[in-house]
């Protein structure tokens, strides 16, 4: 790297140094240019050049009459990265958790006046184009904060996870990093949901990693029969898994059938609602769906389904408010509870919401 080169960086990160510390804090004005190429021994070009660079990555604004000024929303205040271990249009399955996070931050950006930008296939693979940008962009102070969509122990040790005063936070329960996560039990809702809809008899569907030993538990205690056979954990790499062992559960040489099933990941509706058409089961007049969901609902179903779960919009808010928390020197490790809520409730706030900014 030649002379010129080498000075252009020094005053790019000598000047991005600056605002990021606050001794040139949003919407100031920079030294002259006069001043920059005396401080820092440079021709006009290289000037012209590290100011350029400082406009691209967005600290800067440059006009020609007046000079040039911090920008009123730098990136180290206003950027968000949310990272996700796979992609949408990648090998691996993208599940619904993704989906919905991604929708929500969207929403939430706009309503924010800030930028959230994915980052996809951030994984143990440290030579990946997308992994090699987003230690890039922290190095270089380009970020306010990072969500991670799951907890992120695959970089570990890693500047994504290691690099200092960068605030980070999991949108999910955690022990360690601060965190976004639902406030409440969702088997229990469920249950409950059953028993008051006059329901006797349940069966589960869930993901292989899940927990499901308290299942049989809370449906006692809300009166609900089960069966060992009734409560399935399905690889969320085969859903269509599920689909068939749905007519098996409903099939007719069974004398006794559940009349709710409960299913705890929505990556599953799919495959359990065409397993109940394939048997002939009408819902909800034969059998009830409960689905513990990720909302808003990305997709509808074709058969009724009493959907509950997190807004995604309330969790990406809760963490862009626990990011900003850390930024302002706050240290004890952040939890912030978000309420469950039913889709129909979900959809009326809305409807309210919009109804009222007319």
């Amino acid at each position: 790297m030649g002379r010129p080169a080498e000075r252009m960086t020094r005053i790019v990160e000598s000047l991005r140094g600056e605002i990021v510390s606050g001794h040139f804090p949003p919407g100031s004005r920079l030294p002259a240019r006069l001043d920059v190429e005396r401080r820092y021994e440079a021709s006009s070009v290289t000037v012209q050049r590290a100011l350029t660079q400082l406009a691209q990555e967005g600290f800067v604004r440059v006009d020609r009459t007046l000079g040039s000024y911090v920008t009123d929303a730098p990136p180290h205040l206003s950027h968000y990265t949310i990272v996700f271990p796979k992609s949408p249009h990648g090998v691996d399955p993208w599940n619904m958790w993704y989906a919905t996070l991604l929708s929500a931050s969207k929403i939430v950006a706009e309503q924010r006046g800030i930028t959230i930008e994915p980052a996809f296939d951030i994984d143990s693979h440290i030579d990946t184009p997308s992994y090699i940008h987003l230690v890039d962009t922290i190095q270089s102070s380009r970020v306010a904060g990072l969500i991670f969509s799951v907890p992120p122990m695959a970089l570990e040790g890693t500047p994504i996870c290691e690099h200092p005063n960068l605030p980070r936070v999991v949108a999910t329960s955690h022990e360690v990093y601060h965190s976004v996560s639902r406030a409440d039990s969702p088997l229990l809702t469920a249950m409950n949901v059953l028993k008051e809809s006059g329901r006797n008899r349940v069966a589960m569907f869930a993901s292989a990693r899940q927990d499901v030993s308290g299942f049989t538990r809370a449906a006692e205690e809300c009166g609900l029969e089960s069966r060992p056979y009734w409560v399935q954990r399905v690889d969320l790499a085969s859903p269509d898994t599920a689909r068939d062992i749905v007519q098996l559960l409903m099939s007719p040489e069974n004398t006794v059938h559940p009349d709710a099933i409960y299913i705890d990941d929505d990556n599953l509706i799919d495959a359990v609602v065409a397993g109940l058409l394939g048997a002939g089961i009408r819902v909800p007049t034969d059998l009830e769906i409960v689905a513990h969901a990720n909302l808003p609902v990305q997709t509808k179903s074709v058969v009724p389904i009493r959907r509950f779960g997190v807004d995604a919009r309330k969790v990406i808010a809760g963490c862009i408010d626990c990011l900003e928390r850390q930024r302002a020197g706050e240290t004890d490790r952040i939890k912030i509870k978000v309420p469950m809520v039913f889709e129909e409730d979900l959809v009326s706030d809305d409807v309210a919401s919009r109804r009222g900014a007319l």
